[in-house]
């Protein structure tokens, strides 16, 4: 192994362990593991951009813009009402309740 797969190993388990402690935004995390990667000459931003999975970004642009307008049309709200009434206040009625409305 030489010294720039050693600096990656370090950048990535160091970005994971940001990541996974939450110290960080997530986001930040992994940018800055990038441009850490950048920095050290790991890789050229060029390279960078081009290991970008450009199919799940537009999957997770696809799912957040859905999911907004699915928020905004009040569904969720209607159904938050209707399990409150069918339980008569006790939620816990539907912690393993079968989904049979």
């Amino acid at each position: 192994m030489d010294l720039s797969q050693v600096m990656a190993g370090i950048v990535f388990l160091g970005s994971i362990f940001l990541i996974i402690t939450g110290w960080i935004d997530t986001v930040l995390a992994a940018f800055s593991g990038f441009i850490l990667m950048v920095l050290f000459g790991i890789m050229t931003d060029t390279e960078a951009f081009q290991m970008v999975d450009w199919n799940v970004i537009v999957i997770l642009l696809s799912i957040w813009i859905l999911s907004g307008y699915f928020g905004k049309s009040g569904v969720p709200d209607f159904l938050a009402a209707l399990i409150l009434k069918m339980s008569k206040g006790n939620v816990a009625v539907f912690v393993n309740f079968p989904v049979a409305l």
